[in-house]
């Protein structure tokens, strides 16, 4: 068993899965097999971790080795793979070497230069090396569709065919480059590429597309060369029946226009389709809004029609992409207006109103112009307009909806300070939350409250007498007490600070919530212990004296299960033993 440990090491003692530990073992056996011909080179040999890839047929497993070893690796490559394969049968197994990629910021982590095998390119180049190893690789080529989607076809060896069952792999070298880089790729022999490209020149005139379909390809263009969904075809192929149908009107105004995409919005009583424009072509969709909506309604029955055009919002960093100063019109504020007047065109906006609730959430009235009223049938478009803004704009970030609990334990701060026989009322006036959540503990559950850090230094006062009351209000839960503080990390000078308070570092905030959740008893200690594998727990020494206040015993597994959850680290709270 340590022998099989050593030949698998987790980067930052990360918990072994069940497949590291069979791959971990299943390499020490061939390494002590007395028939084995590589044992002297997988000696040092050791992984770094191994997953399923799921191909049509099967399942490739991709073997992960650090870099330091891949150059051992690389010479046993075809035979480590057939010994991998008696004892993963059924399984097509893939051997790649860990590589970081250093983005254009390099600099920010004390490089000078930027090497060149540690570009994005490279390390995709290389992955491909390594998945199709043994291997070689005779030639790429790069397909790019009309939507702009590309394919990188692999020509590998031909004479490798019959070798180590390479034929039957193909689809899994697709499958784990595609789950590796997020890129799609086919692999193939050269006589298959050739004869591909032969059988391709031969029936050129019977494999062309129809008329048809190739215009309507012209009238989708989508970002990135992404996929387009089913309704983008839908969208860009009504558009082209409206520009070819004999009695339009628009015909002249469409020639030129294309869609970028387009998605369904969920409305009360129905639908809204969202058709997205590119902002190049926006001017002369502007100009025939109202006539296009018309036509794509009759296309689209039992939908309501919204046309919006693309626009890019810079945000405050807009330096950094070489601009020396920010277009009005690409601030958050400028496109959110933008797209207000898109949805709801060819009606006009004559006037809007802010109403901001007591809890801080904001609602915008906006009035159309009464004239278009009874045109193109906007009464009935109005929630469809206010469920498209919700969707593109996101506008619920300050003021987000209170959800019920904290609706609840706003009622029971209210009900606490109006008791008759309360003696926190005065400290309780100027006291409020800013939510609260369940988490689960074994046994129960726990109730954690927020509380904002301008009253917590109020809260800390009557901390114990508060988690009382509460409990009383909630029973069969333990109450837990944190403040809501912000975490600066290095990068704080891009928010205009010149220093960075310690007390805003994870290391201090972590230490805080510490502090809060166990109050009003305190920390008396604290012990890191670190396992084998490189994992942390925080052992928490609780003071003595409170053991028997508060009901304290019991909440120690919940005081763990909070402080994971708020901070993702594992924690034991316990008392002194004597």
């Amino acid at each position: 068993m340590l022998n099989t440990r050593k030949k698998l090491v987790k980067d930052k003692g990360a918990t072994p899965t069940e497949l590291d530990q069979e791959v971990a073992k299943a390499l020490f056996d061939i390494e002590v097999s007395p028939s084995c011909d590589i044992k002297a080179d997988l000696k040092d040999v050791y992984i770094s971790g191994a997953k399923d890839v799921e191909v049509k047929h099967g399942v490739a497993m991709v073997v992960h080795f650090p870099f330091r070893v891949w150059k051992t690796v690389k010479k046993i490559q075809g035979r480590l793979i057939r010994e991998l394969e008696k004892k993963f049968t059924r399984k097509h197994v893939v051997l790649v070497a860990n590589r970081t990629i250093l983005d254009k910021n390099f600099r920010r982590k004390g490089l000078k230069v930027r090497p060149r095998s540690r570009t994005l390119t490279a390390v995709h180049e290389s992955i491909l090396d390594d998945l199709v190893g043994p291997t070689e690789i005779v030639g790429k080529r790069t397909r790019i569709s009309v939507d702009g989607s590309k394919l990188l076809k692999v020509i590998l060896d031909p004479k490798d065919k019959d070798k180590e069952n390479i034929e039957s792999k193909l689809p899994a070298f697709a499958a784990v480059y595609k789950k590796l880089t997020n890129k799609e790729a086919q692999f193939m022999r050269q006589y298959n590429f050739v004869m591909a490209h032969e059988d391709h020149n031969r029936h050129k005139s019977s494999n062309v597309m129809a008329s048809s379909m190739l215009n309507t390809r012209k009238k989708l263009v989508k970002d990135k060369g992404a996929t387009p969904t089913e309704l983008d075809q839908e969208v860009a192929k009504a558009l082209f029946d409206i520009e070819v149908s004999p009695s339009c009107d628009i015909k002249a105004d469409l020639k030129d226009v294309y869609i970028s995409g387009a998605k369904d919005v969920e409305v009360k009583h129905g639908v809204a389709m969202v058709v997205h424009f590119p902002f190049r072509v926006w001017k002369t969709v502007k100009k025939i809004q109202g006539r296009l909506i018309r036509e794509l309604e009759k296309k689209f029955t039992r939908k309501h029609v919204v046309l919006v055009a693309n626009r890019t919002i810079l945000d405050k960093n807009f330096r950094r992409k070489g601009l020396k100063v920010r277009p009005r019109s690409r601030t958050l504020t400028a496109v959110h207006e933008s797209i207000l007047d898109d949805l709801v065109g060819p009606t006009e906006i004559v006037g809007k109103r802010t109403r901001i609730s007591v809890d801080g959430s904001k609602l915008l009235k906006v009035i159309l112009d009464p004239k278009d009223k009874d045109k193109e049938n906007i009464e009935s478009k109005l929630p469809a307009f206010a469920a498209v803004y919700k969707k593109l704009t996101n506008k619920e970030d300050k003021g987000a909806t209170p959800t019920e609990l904290d609706q609840e334990v706003a009622k029971a701060l209210f009900d606490i300070e109006v008791s008759p026989s309360c003696d926190i009322k005065a400290d309780l006036k100027d006291v409020y939350i800013s939510g609260a959540k369940d988490v689960e503990v074994k046994h129960g559950v726990a109730m954690v409250v927020h509380f904002p850090f301008r009253v917590w230094k109020t809260v800390k006062k009557i901390q114990g007498r508060l988690i009382r009351e509460l409990e009383k209000k909630f029973t069969r839960k333990h109450v837990v007490l944190v403040a809501n503080r912000t975490i600066l990390d290095k990068n704080f000078r891009r928010k205009g600070l010149k220093v960075r308070p310690r007390s805003r570092t994870l290391t201090a905030v972590h230490e805080s919530i510490l502090d809060d959740l166990v109050g009003p008893t305190e920390i008396v200690g604290k012990r890191t212990r670190i396992s084998v594998d490189g994992s942390k727990l925080l052992k928490v020494i609780l003071d003595p004296k409170d053991k028997d206040k508060e009901n304290i015993e019991s909440k120690l597994p919940a005081f763990a299960a909070v402080y994971k959850k708020l901070t993702n680290k594992e924690a034991q709270f316990m008392f002194p033993t004597a």
